[in-house]
């Protein structure tokens, strides 16, 4: 019998050790693993962040609990590293979020509870409510019937009458924009995003062709502003208008708002089939605040002193039009 070589001796023993743990792999390979335990907190600013419950753009909204006090909040975190590489980008303009929202202290307003910068990253603190978009309970229902559309619009409108009443144009106003909250007995509801948000009036005026298309006022886009108004003119608080019409629109008919015509020519339409079993106080509403004219547009102010309020009941309202004093 020849005798093995040394490196025949090391081929043997590499392949009973392979052997052996393909075997143990095998005969181990029912066995499941166990639970991945899910991940810590993150930990920013006396802050431990817990799950997304928002995202869109450049920011993210956390729930988060405060190490100090252990109450919940949420928290919306705007990465500034990609905003930077835009030629527009103001740091400055960013804050105006920060300023506006410093002012408001209403019960449908979510309120800004403190403001930071860490890692290029802003942080904004702010109320935590739980519940859902509005978007998304249209989306559940199809549709509300005006008795259940009648506590939810007066809450927008006292909201919207607080923003105009501090020349304050939202010029977001849409269902995604608005929370439901989750709580036992009548709806409550928070307004929300502050991102485009604008004080108007005096040396501040609101140019910019923001917001979200189903929703925005005609006089928004600059191509129709110039039509309207005979040449381009800043708008002021009655897009906000517009939008509260939108929203109604689509929380009753269950879809987008219709019309007839383009441009400055459009007029609502209202199908009989889809509206049938709808009041026609309901419809005069909505086709008040949304009247292309902006000076013959309804005002949340005349909504509150009468017109429309066989729909939306007794909600406090004072807003200003731009013919009431914004810009």
């Amino acid at each position: 019998m020849f005798p093995l070589r040394p490196h025949v001796f090391l081929f043997f023993h590499l392949l009973s050790v392979f052997s052996t743990y393909t075997i143990t792999n095998k005969n181990n390979s029912h066995t499941p693993n166990p639970p991945t335990p899910p991940p810590p907190p993150r930990t920013y600013l006396q802050y431990a962040l817990h799950e997304e419950i928002g995202k869109g753009g450049y920011a993210t909204v956390y729930r988060c609990t405060s190490l100090e006090s252990g109450e919940d909040y949420a928290v919306k975190v705007i990465d500034l590293r990609p905003r930077k590489l835009q030629a527009n980008f103001d740091q400055d303009r960013l804050l105006r979020e920060v300023r506006i929202m410093q002012r408001l202290h209403h019960p449908n307003i979510v309120r800004l509870h403190e403001v930071q910068e860490y890692d290029e990253r802003l942080f904004f603190v702010m109320e935590y409510a739980p519940g859902r978009e509005l978007f998304e309970s249209i989306l559940d229902r199809g549709r509300f019937s005006e008795d259940d559309a009648r506590p939810i619009m007066a809450q927008i409108l006292s909201a919207v009458t607080y923003l105009h009443d501090l020349n304050i144009v939202h010029r977001d106003i849409k269902p995604e924009n608005i929370l439901l909250l989750t709580n036992e007995g009548p709806p409550r509801i928070k307004l929300i995003d502050f991102g485009l948000s604008k004080i108007v009036g005096g040396a501040e005026q609101a140019t910019t062709f923001v917001g979200t298309p189903q929703y925005y006022a005609p006089e928004v886009d600059p191509t129709l502003r110039s039509t309207v108004s005979g040449n381009i003119q800043p708008y002021g608080v009655a897009a906000d208008c517009w939008s509260v019409g939108a929203v109604l629109y689509v929380m009753l008919a269950g879809r987008f708002p219709e019309f007839r015509g383009t441009g400055v020519q459009q007029e609502l339409f209202f199908n009989e089939e889809l509206w049938a079993g709808y009041s026609e106080e309901s419809k005069d509403l909505i086709a008040s605040l949304m009247t292309v004219d902006v000076s013959t547009r309804l005002s949340i102010r005349q909504v509150g002193n009468g017109n429309g309020t066989e729909l939306v009941g007794t909600a406090s309202c004072g807003g200003r039009s731009e013919r009431d004093g914004g810009s």
